[in-house]
């Protein structure tokens, strides 16, 4: 197979395990949200929080370390495996230890929350372990490994979630099959890459670990900081207010959650592009970025533009009547996911740059920024205050990353290149509004998108250049 199409390949398998991931995640909590409650969501939203960021710290970037070493060395293979795993599950076992210590102090939750909380954490120590094993995957260039073990457990973790909740679980139910399913991955990744390590005795190594962490601080800042930055809100939320806001809350992040799969997908496939034409002519790469920046605008409006109208409609669907309170929150944190698709661009760049400094500077500030403000704001404005914090860290790191680019690469008038589709979105949703408001949800979303589609085309906002552009684009 010729590297071109290795490439493709690998990034598809990557993409489809992160996408199982999220997915996985987002459908457990709509089965808890909308089954138990917003209390309970609450709860396990709190479980997921806490060992998202546990899982964070304790990967400490090793994962990027040993998929670039081992791909320069193989034979490497085995040092680096036995010797992270040792790593990753002390490092996995301090923090789950902390988790459940803080349960007390200071957040100081009632039994069924901390059960819940210190269930959830003890998954952290199986993910950390087989992330390393994901990691050798992608070293070997064995994505798809990966990817099947990420289909399989995710599809057999939504079916015990909603059997387990349909038959009375709780929260902490639902938190057992987190880390039932987190074993089961982790065995299975391991009976597929032990085959990998050739055999050999291979010896733990003090000194090599202690050089690697170190090496490895950089990527565990930027993993920390973004981890944060989509977690923290969630745990500082709950020293002000109820599990009750909490699962309202995280309700609306879930949705928000759900669609960033979109820039996610993008993120993924854009870099290789970008890459190449960079590496081939620098005016091609300029060009590349402000049409991708530009097809970026004509995506996320619509998007942004939809939630916002029918935030109720939606909530309601997914989750119940009780959601339908949090529509406010839901429609501030639109502004959040327009950012965040936004940023996929500069962000890629920055990156092809070989400046990923800036972006890692704009992301610590980002996070700082938004842990400040969702501790200031909560207390004044209750959720919608936190949805406020969360959506100013997304402004402080879209306009780092953009600042740069436009500075140092070429400047992107989003002004000249928003006016149009924005004045478009803005009929549209007003249409929605006024005569399509007792339409089906899934109904006016589709007829939103064909009005638009239909608008941006006699408006020419999309021409057939750039048709012929997006169908030519190797």
């Amino acid at each position: 197979m010729n590297t071109s199409r290795l490439l493709i390949r690998n990034s598809a398998f990557s993409l489809l395990a992160a996408l199982m991931g999220r997915a996985s995640a987002s459908l457990t909590f709509i089965i808890v949200a909308r089954i138990l409650g917003p209390t309970e969501a609450g709860v396990y939203g709190l479980g997921v929080a806490f060992s998202t960021i546990g899982a964070g710290i304790a990967y400490w970037g090793l994962d990027q370390v040993m998929a670039r070493d081992i791909a320069q060395r193989r034979d490497l293979a085995g040092l680096y495996s036995i010797n992270f795993i040792v790593g990753r599950a002390v490092l996995a076992t301090i923090i789950s230890l902390v988790i459940s210590a803080s349960t007390l102090w200071p957040f100081k939750y009632d039994s069924h929350t901390r059960v819940t909380i210190i269930v959830m954490a003890m998954s952290i120590l199986p993910n950390a372990v087989d992330d390393v094993w994901a990691s050798l995957f992608v070293a070997f260039e064995r994505i798809h490994v990966s990817a099947f073990t990420a289909v399989t457990t995710g599809v057999v973790h939504l079916v015990l979630a909603y059997f387990v909740v349909r038959s009375g679980g709780t929260a902490e139910s639902v938190a057992l099959v987190v880390v039932a399913t987190s074993l089961a991955r982790l065995t299975l990744n391991t009976l597929l890459g032990i085959r990998y390590l050739r055999g050999k005795a291979i010896p733990l190594r003090v000194s090599f670990m202690i050089a690697q962490l170190r090496e490895a601080l950089p990527f565990l800042f930027i993993n920390v900081c973004i981890t944060l930055g989509a977690q923290a809100d969630t745990i500082l939320l709950s020293l002000f207010l109820s599990e009750y806001e909490v699962g309202l809350y995280r309700g609306a992040l879930t949705i928000i959650t759900a669609v960033l799969l979109l820039p996610e997908a993008f993120r993924v496939a854009v870099l290789p592009t970008m890459a190449r034409l960079y590496s081939e002519s620098y005016h091609a790469f300029v060009r590349m970025y402000h049409r991708f920046s530009f097809y970026l605008v004509l995506i996320a409006l619509p998007i942004s533009g939809v939630i916002f109208v029918l935030a109720d409609s939606i909530l309601i669907l997914l989750y119940g009547q009780a959601f339908a309170v949090g529509a406010v929150v839901l429609r501030i944190l639109c502004l959040s996911f327009l950012f965040n698709f936004l940023v996929v661009p500069s962000a890629r760049a920055l990156i092809i740059l070989k400046r990923q400094d800036i972006a890692a500077k704009a992301q610590g500030i980002a996070t700082l920024v938004g842990v400040g403000a969702t501790l200031v704001l909560t207390p004044l404005f209750s959720m919608e205050g936190a949805a406020i914090a969360r959506v100013a860290s997304v402004l402080v790191l879209f306009f780092g990353c953009y600042r740069y680019v436009s500075k140092h690469v070429s400047w992107f008038n989003i002004g000249r290149n928003v006016w149009r589709p924005l004045l478009l979105i803005l009929v549209v949703t007003g249409i929605l509004r006024v005569l399509m408001a007792d339409f089906p949800v899934l109904v006016s979303m589709l007829v939103a998108g064909s009005l638009y589609t239909l608008g941006l085309l006699g408006m020419r906002v999309i021409t057939r250049q750039d048709i012929r552009d997006l169908l030519h684009l190797k």
